[in-house]
């Protein structure tokens, strides 16, 4: 019997591995490869990933970002944020050198069962035991389900997109772009080394088609090296991200930024909590639900705020699609710093006064917006 299984070899998983040294553990996964297949646009903010690895000298990290642009129709905008361009394939084999024998791949996790004194794993190969389980498995939430985390599945976002190779000179920065005609979602350019970028767009239906739409107008003459598609939780944390012997993190444990998608930082860091708490609960023999209820503790304290700005900034936006017949004249009133601020998961006071205005069913007060958002000081 291991001391831990670990369903899932992304990010989230590798780093609670990485955690669990001096124990029997292993670390599974259906992929046929670390880092394959790639399915987002490998951006991390800068800050958050020194915060986690102390320096930014790997090999791993394509670009140092510090600018971004955005445009909205025709409307297009500037402005400074750090952040890291990841070879996200390579910076997962990195975080998995170190606890290389402890990965078996090619393992499809088929169902989960809690008994008494240990946890069932059945997977397509053998039937696995351990004393505890670690669900990092992405976006699919069946066996949240059948665990009774979840009661229903969460709203979920599609990305479809690639890493593209092209001939025209980039700048050093992230640039998104909206439209009206397609409502919520964004499209995404992130420069790479050697002419290489990754682009994709994000939304809630129509990925393809808004992806293709949006390459014809900023990258057309772009052409694929590699294309990926996804599924992305926007509802914020699952009802429960922990029960007895059961511990969830990263995407499988809906820790992503909803406004904007963003979800490496946060792999990391669950992963990272989560591996610290297995630990102490198998040197302690501890697996029931009040000693693991200290995982929420942690990940609640270091970004359970964050997570709840990026649903009130997706709420707020689609508010705003509602309400504005002219979204992009809004897009003209935040600062610089508020920008940069929603990037870092933090909500500026005038936009949760926007959000109670845009609640307020009074239409003058929606049609005038712009001139409330002039009036009140940062």
């Amino acid at each position: 019997m291991y001391d831990v299984i670990i369903v899932g070899a992304g990010p989230a998983g590798l780093m609670a591995a990485r955690q669990l040294k001096g124990l029997n553990f292993l670390c599974i996964d259906k992929k046929k490869k670390i880092g394959h297949p790639l399915q987002c646009g490998e951006g991390v903010r800068e800050k958050d990933f020194l915060d986690i690895f102390n320096h930014s000298n790997y090999k791993f990290i394509e670009k140092r970002i510090r600018n971004h642009a955005f445009a909205f129709n025709n409307y297009k905008r500037r402005f400074k944020h750090g952040y890291f361009q990841l070879n996200r394939p390579k910076f997962e084999e990195w975080l998995a050198e170190p606890i290389k024998k402890n990965i078996k791949l090619n393992i499809e996790v088929k169902d989960i069962r809690i008994k008494k004194d240990f946890v069932e794993i059945k997977t397509n190969i053998k039937m696995y035991q351990a004393k505890l389980c670690i669900l990092c498995h992405g976006p699919n939430f069946k066996l949240q389900k059948k665990l009774g985390l979840i009661k229903n599945n969460p709203p979920i976002g599609i990305c479809y997109g690639g890493i593209f190779r092209t001939k025209q000179k980039l700048n050093d920065e992230f640039f998104y772009a909206f439209d009206n005609k397609i409502g919520l979602g964004y499209f995404w350019l992130f420069p790479k080394k050697d002419n290489l970028i990754n682009i994709g767009f994000g939304g809630l239906n129509n990925p393809k088609k808004n992806f293709d739409y949006f390459k014809k107008k900023f990258a057309k003459d772009a052409r694929a090296k590699y294309i990926y598609g996804g599924i992305i939780p926007l509802s914020g944390p699952i009802e429960k991200t922990y029960d007895n012997r059961i511990l969830a993190c990263g995407d499988a444990a809906g820790f992503v930024f909803a406004f904007s998608g963003e979800g490496i930082k946060y792999a990391l860091l669950s992963g990272m909590y989560a591996g610290k708490v297995a630990k102490e609960a198998c040197k302690r023999q501890r697996f029931d639900r009040q000693f693991l209820a200290k995982y929420k503790t942690l990940w609640q304290r270091k970004f359970g705020e964050e997570l709840e700005a990026g649903i009130l900034l997706q709420e707020i936006a689609k508010k705003v699609m509602s309400y504005s017949k002219d979204p992009k004249n809004l897009l003209k009133v935040p600062t610089n710093r508020e920008l940069a601020m929603v990037l870092d998961g933090r909500i500026p006071r005038r936009v949760r006064l926007v959000f109670k205005i845009l609640k307020i069913q009074n239409r003058t007060i929606k049609n005038s917006l712009k001139f409330i958002l002039k009036k009140i000081s940062f």
